[in-house]
């Protein structure tokens, strides 16, 4: 296998670390890094981040945040064809000093031309360990969409357009989202 271009891995920030909390931040990147072997070739082309920033009073943690962005990153190969990652933007928030979190996603990913959206209209949140009890996002494909919308009461509704028509169902959260306790 032969490997070309460039693959870099950058820290882009580091921030404190006291008693008050931690942040940091890192680039991977990749310009015309391609492998070769035989007939069979791939490259990668962009760059993604993440960024972690952790807040503490005496080095107690009260909240954390994760983000991951990228304004492209695309894997163009002569097996699957060319998939981007365009414009991702997510965001982790959890407050342990008062029990709650929540998260948003709006990202676009075009797979050989057909493209696929995340769009938060309302960021997904709830208290403790339990499923979102409210958010809505909007996915959308190809001659269809579906609108997530979390409830308080342990349910989501989807609401799916496909050519047109409009259906609408809900579920037990379960059935939508995982939930990671620890």
């Amino acid at each position: 296998m032969t490997l070309n271009g460039s693959l870099i891995l950058a820290i882009d920030s580091i921030g404190q670390n006291d008693s008050s909390g931690f942040s940091a931040s890192v680039s991977l990147g990749a310009e015309n890094f391609t492998a070769t072997e035989g007939s069979n070739y791939a490259s990668l082309n962009g760059t993604f981040q993440v960024s972690v920033a952790l807040q503490a009073t005496n080095y107690v943690l009260s909240a954390s945040q994760v983000e991951l962005k990228s304004s492209g990153f695309t894997l163009n190969s002569n097996t699957v064809g060319t998939i981007s990652l365009e414009n991702l933007d997510y965001v982790d928030y959890n407050n342990v000093a008062q029990g709650s979190w929540w998260f948003t996603q709006n990202s676009t990913v075009n797979n050989n031309g057909n493209i696929f959206t995340v769009q938060t209209g309302q960021q997904f949140g709830a208290l403790g360990c339990a499923y979102p009890s409210s958010g809505s996002a909007l996915l959308t494909g190809l001659n269809s969409s579906e609108l997530v919308t979390a409830n308080s009461n342990g349910t989501t509704t989807l609401e799916v357009t496909s050519n047109g028509a409009t259906t609408l169902q809900t579920v037990p959260s379960g059935q939508v989202f995982s939930v990671v306790c620890n």
